[in-house]
């Protein structure tokens, strides 16, 4: 359930990112195992919304886990 998109391509990480105050739900999701490189239905990560929403704890937190995960 954790990779279970909706119909525009957003799992519970994105919907995580979303709520107002989702830093706590994020990390969460991410040490679950969430996948941190998916991508929505028009090509954005959690990451890029985190940053176009001006959550810059959250698109922090995103990228370090991306970093980590390519390495």
């Amino acid at each position: 359930m954790i990779e279970q998109p909706d119909e525009i391509g957003w799992t519970p990480l994105f919907h995580a990112v979303a709520e107002l105050d989702g830093l706590a739900a994020v990390k969460a999701l991410i040490a679950a195992g969430a996948d941190v490189h998916r991508k929505d239905s028009g090509g954005f990560t959690a990451s890029d919304w985190a940053r176009f929403e001006g959550k810059a704890d959250i698109a922090a937190v995103l990228d370090a886990a991306m970093n980590e995960a390519a390495a």
